[in-house]
């Protein structure tokens, strides 16, 4: 299957697992915290491999920016977790620092989707909507 290749997908399931294997192992009490957790980071790599699944870029950019949101939960889940002690400062950091590359490079795969859509569709979308390119959100640094 294509989204196998795609290294945000990689990255993604990556992460899932990771998170999902802290979580059980740390989170023994909360099982909100638990579920929360492993929906939103199984959520990365489902999105992304259906939205590579698509046929219009519109539509993968829209499963994409959809795996990213839940990236970014991910990061919020790994903030409660820290400061619920249920992880410390290094697994914290490390965590963190997975969650911001997995949303760069969903970021990344978004701007050349929405890209690559801009130039075979002038200055249209798919369904005949102007499309407007994004140089750099304020979320990323």
């Amino acid at each position: 299957m294509y989204h196998e290749k795609l290294i945000a997908y990689q990255e993604g399931l990556a992460l899932a697992v990771l998170l999902g294997e802290r979580s059980d192992a740390q989170v023994r009490t909360n099982y909100a915290i638990k579920d929360q957790i492993n929906r939103a980071s199984l959520s990365i790599p489902l999105n992304i491999a259906e939205g590579s699944a698509r046929s219009s870029r519109r539509d993968r950019a829209h499963f994409y920016v959809i795996a990213r949101a839940s990236a970014a939960e991910c990061a919020a889940l790994v903030d409660v977790m820290h400061k619920r002690k249920f992880i410390d400062a290094t697994e914290f950091a490390a965590l963190k620092t997975k969650c911001n590359q997995v949303s760069t490079l969903l970021y990344k795969m978004i701007q050349s989707t929405r890209a690559q859509s801009t130039r075979n569709q002038g200055d249209q979308g798919d369904q005949g909507t102007k499309v407007t390119k994004v140089t750099k959100e304020p979320h990323d640094r």
